[in-house]
């Protein structure tokens, strides 16, 4: 698995999407600025192991799905 794609709702193009790693740290943000329907990933150079992706809009969590990168 190279990538994950995340999906977003509709109006949530301003938003960003935040990356925690499985011991709850941080470890990217992506701000949408404009983009529609999916955001696309890169995961090489990422550890294996268990993510969480969560979708920020107007300072309020409007969504988050796990995801697991296997190599």
């Amino acid at each position: 698995m190279n990538e994950v794609l995340i999906t977003t709702p509709e109006g949530a193009e301003l938003g960003t999407v935040e990356f925690f790693d499985a011991q709850g740290r941080q470890i990217r943000t992506i701000a949408l600025q404009g983009r529609k329907a999916f955001v696309e990933v890169d995961l090489n150079g990422w550890s294996e192991g268990l993510y969480l992706a969560r979708l920020i809009f107007e300072g309020h969590r409007v969504g988050e799905t796990k995801f697991n990168v296997v190599k």
